[in-house]
C-alpha cells in the first residue's frame, strides 16, 4: 500500500550580503531507502516566501519552476539496500538562475522552502541524511 510523506525544509541563504547576489541554482536531498523500495520517485514544489517586516505574515509565491534529477543507488531514486545499495540524492534545478522571474535573488525578507513529496511501500523505511544547496 501507499504511505505518502510531505515535508518541508527551509533553504539556508547564502552568507550575508550574499542571497541579493547570488541565486539558488540547486537544492538536493540526500536520503537512503531501506527494507523496501519507494512506490514511485520524490517529487519537489519549492516557493519564495515573503516575510512582512511589519505583521510577521508569510506570502507564498506559487511553485518556482525546476526540474528534478536523482541519482545514487539508481537512476530514478527508489531503490532499497543497505549502505550505498539505499542512498539516494533527488536534485532540484532551477531553469534560470540569473535573477528573472523563475528564481529571483532574494531579498532579505524573503526565503525559499522546498515542499518533498515521498510515496513509500507500506514497509519502505526512509531516512533524510541531508540538504545540499548550490549558489550560482
Amino acid at each position: 500500500g501507499d504511505d505518502t510523506s510531505v515535508f518541508v525544509t527551509i533553504v539556508p541563504k547564502p552568507h550575508l550580503g550574499l542571497y541579493t547576489q547570488n541565486a539558488t541554482k540547486t537544492i538536493g536531498l540526500a536520503y537512503t531507502v531501506a527494507t523496501a523500495d519507494l512506490d514511485a520517485a520524490p517529487t519537489v514544489a519549492v516557493y519564495k516566501n515573503t516575510l512582512s517586516e511589519s505583521t510577521g505574515a508569510v506570502t507564498l509565491s506559487s511553485a518556482i519552476t525546476q526540474a528534478v534529477s536523482y541519482s545514487g543507488a539508481d537512476a530514478v531514486g527508489l531503490a532499497a539496500g543497505v549502505g550505498a545499495a539505499g542512498a539516494h540524492i533527488a536534485t532540484a534545478t532551477f531553469t534560470n538562475t540569473a535573477g528573472s522571474s523563475t528564481i529571483p535573488n532574494l531579498t532579505a525578507l524573503e526565503y525559499l522552502t522546498v515542499e518533498w513529496t515521498i510515496n513509500a511501500a507500506a514497509t519502505s523505511v526512509l531516512r533524510v541524511t541531508g540538504l545540499l544547496v548550490n549558489y550560482s
